[in-house]
């Protein structure tokens, strides 16, 4: 059996994210570019675990920012 596409559509419903977070990965050049089909973005089990991966990166610096600025909203003057 061949290797698996996917569309960004099943791509994202595959990671459990939405399907504007990957395409804006694509779309602002964040991930090379996977093969394109016309308009539509056709993903390899590769490229699938390469925008998983960078999106699980985007929400740990998200969180992580949060940590930070909450931090220093914290610290009391005496």
């Amino acid at each position: 059996m061949g290797e698996k596409h996917y569309g960004l559509h099943e791509a994202a419903a595959a990671i459990g994210q939405s399907y504007s977070r990957c395409w804006h990965a694509y779309a602002y050049k964040r991930l090379p570019p996977p093969l394109r089909v016309g308009r539509t973005f056709v993903l390899t089990d590769d490229d699938l675990a390469a925008l998983k991966e960078h999106l699980a990166y985007q929400n740990n610096r998200k969180e992580s920012h949060h940590e930070s600025v909450s931090r220093t909203r914290n610290i009391q003057i005496v």
